[in-house]
C-alpha cells in the first residue's frame, strides 16, 4: 500500500507539474504579445502603413458599419482614417474599446475606428479611405481602401445572362465545336454574341440587345473572347474556348461584374479588405493540459504497479 501511495502522489506530481507547464507558457505568451514601445522619432525610408477594413462590400439597405485597422512599422501616438471626396476624418484609437471605437486590444501598435457606410444607394465606385499616422511635422499614408455598396442582382437581369449563356453553350456543345480550328471556334462565338448584341437578338421573349453592342473583343490566335452582358453599364463576360481540361467539352463560360466584381449570384457579404496580422498561436487550455497530465499519470501509475506486482511473483 505505502508503494501504491507513492506511485499516485508521482502520478499527481506530474499533472501539477503539466498544469504549471501551461501557466508559464501562457505567463511567457502573454510577455512576448506584450507590444509596448517607445514612440518613433521619425518616418523613414521603408517604414510602411497598412490600412485594412473587416469588411469592403455591401448590399444596399440600412447603413453599415466597418472597422477600419491601421498597422505600421512605427510606433506613434496618433492615426486618422481620412474619407477622399467628403473630407470627413475619423479618429483612430489603440484603446483597446471594442464598443466604441472598434479596437481590441490596447496598446499593440493597431489603431482602429468603426466607420458607418451609407447603404442607402448603390456605389460601385467605391469609397476611398486611407489612414495616415503622424511623427511631429512628418506623416505617412497608407495605400487606400475601397468600400463597394452593391445591390443584387434582380430576377430579369439574372434571366438575362443566363439567356446569353445558354445561347453559347448551344454552339459550343454542337456536334464536331470540338474538332474545329481555333480560328473557326472563335468565329462561331462571335457569330452568336454579334447576333445578340443587335436588335432583333433572336431570343423569344427579347427585343432588344442582350449584350452590349461594340462590347465583343477577341484578338486573333487568342483563346478566349469578351464581351459585356446589357446590364446597367455592362456586366463584363467571357468565353473560354479551349479549356485545359480535356473532359469538359466546348470550353467554358464565366462571368465578372464590372467595378465592384459583383457576382452573378448577388453579393457575397463579409469579404475582408486585407487581413489582421496579429494570429494567436495555438494553445491548450487548462482542461487539456491536466487531462494530459492525468493520462500520462494514470499510464505511469499502471507501469509502477505492474512492477511491483512482477518484483512480488
Amino acid at each position: 500500500m505505502k508503494r501504491i501511495g507513492r506511485t499516485l502522489a508521482i502520478a499527481l506530481s506530474i499533472t501539477l507539474m503539466a498544469a504549471a507547464g501551461l501557466a508559464v507558457g501562457r505567463a511567457r505568451v502573454a510577455r512576448a504579445d506584450d507590444y509596448s514601445r517607445p514612440p518613433s522619432s521619425g518616418i523613414s525610408e521603408g517604414d510602411i502603413a497598412i490600412l485594412s477594413a473587416t469588411r469592403t462590400e455591401f448590399e444596399v439597405g440600412p447603413d453599415q458599419q466597418t472597422t477600419l485597422r491601421l498597422q505600421s512599422t512605427l510606433a506613434v501616438d496618433h492615426a486618422v482614417a481620412s474619407v477622399a471626396g467628403s473630407g470627413e476624418t475619423l479618429p483612430m484609437y489603440d484603446d483597446g474599446n471594442l464598443g466604441a471605437h472598434g479596437d481590441d486590444i490596447a496598446g499593440d501598435g493597431v489603431y482602429s475606428a468603426l466607420y458607418t457606410v451609407d447603404c442607402s444607394r448603390e456605389d460601385l465606385g467605391g469609397i476611398e479611405i486611407t489612414g495616415t499616422i503622424t511623427i511631429g511635422s512628418q506623416s505617412l499614408a497608407s495605400e487606400p481602401v475601397a468600400l463597394y455598396v452593391v445591390a443584387p442582382f434582380t430576377d430579369a437581369e439574372l434571366g438575362l445572362m443566363a439567356t446569353v449563356d445558354q445561347a453559347i453553350s448551344d454552339v459550343m456543345q454542337g456536334e464536331g465545336f470540338d474538332a474545329k480550328p481555333l480560328p473557326d471556334q472563335a468565329a462561331a462565338v462571335k457569330a452568336v454574341l454579334d447576333r445578340l448584341a443587335s436588335s432583333d437578338p433572336g431570343i423569344e421573349g427579347y427585343s432588344s440587345p442582350l449584350i452590349v453592342k461594340g462590347s465583343v473583343e477577341y484578338e486573333e490566335g487568342a483563346t478566349a473572347i469578351s464581351f459585356q452582358y446589357a446590364i446597367g453599364a455592362g456586366i463584363d463576360g467571357g468565353v473560354l474556348l479551349k479549356n485545359p481540361d480535356p473532359n469538359m467539352k466546348g470550353g467554358d463560360a464565366e462571368r465578372q461584374a464590372s467595378s465592384a466584381e459583383r457576382m452573378h449570384t448577388g453579393v457575397e457579404m463579409g469579404t475582408e479588405g486585407g487581413s489582421d496580422v496579429r494570429t494567436a498561436a495555438p494553445s491548450a487550455d487548462l482542461p487539456t493540459t491536466l487531462a494530459i497530465g492525468a493520462a500520462l499519470a494514470v499510464a505511469l501509475g499502471a507501469c509502477l504497479l505492474l512492477r511491483l506486482r512482477r518484483g512480488r511473483g
